[in-house]
């Protein structure tokens, strides 16, 4: 998927927000749990001027992970939710940046808080990835933050 202009971009994000939503409302009505929604993201005119003005009045209302989750899923949720992306397109065969620096930190991030899982462990997660891919994306993600690159797209 490629984003030419600003509105491709905006549309996308809007649409995995609204993906995002559904599927925290299914988990909130599955687990008992009530979830107030997330706001809307203003047309790409307005951005600017939202971001100027963004208060705690207005502020992006932060998304509790399910409760069944383990903690290596609650890790991927919490990525993916940062990344604006799902949990499935992280594991899924998708090699576009946005995805691909989601399923890096993600990795990382598991790797760094459960040090005993194997490389062959990790791999299986990601949708039966090679110990050597799941070994890169950490390595690549380390270097990131080593060099202080940006690291969302």
């Amino acid at each position: 998927m490629e984003f030419n202009t600003p509105e491709a971009l905006y549309q996308h994000y809007k649409n995995v927000r609204q993906r995002i939503e559904t599927a925290s409302r299914e988990a909130a009505i599955k687990n008992g749990v009530i979830i107030l929604p997330i706001k809307k993201l203003p047309p790409p005119e307005q951005k600017k001027a939202a971001e100027i003005e963004q208060s705690e009045d207005n502020a992006v209302i932060e998304m509790e992970p399910p409760k069944h989750l383990n903690d290596t899923q609650r890790i991927m949720y919490e990525i993916a939710l940062k990344h604006g992306i799902l949990v499935s397109d992280m594991r899924g065969p998708v090699r576009q940046r946005h995805f691909v620096l989601a399923r890096q930190e993600a990795m990382w991030e598991i790797k760094r808080q459960r040090p005993d899982l194997s490389l062959p462990q990790l791999g299986r997660m990601f949708g039966g990835r090679d110990h050597s891919t799941i070994f890169h994306g950490i390595r690549a993600h380390q270097q990131r933050l080593d060099s202080g690159k940006e690291l969302c797209v």
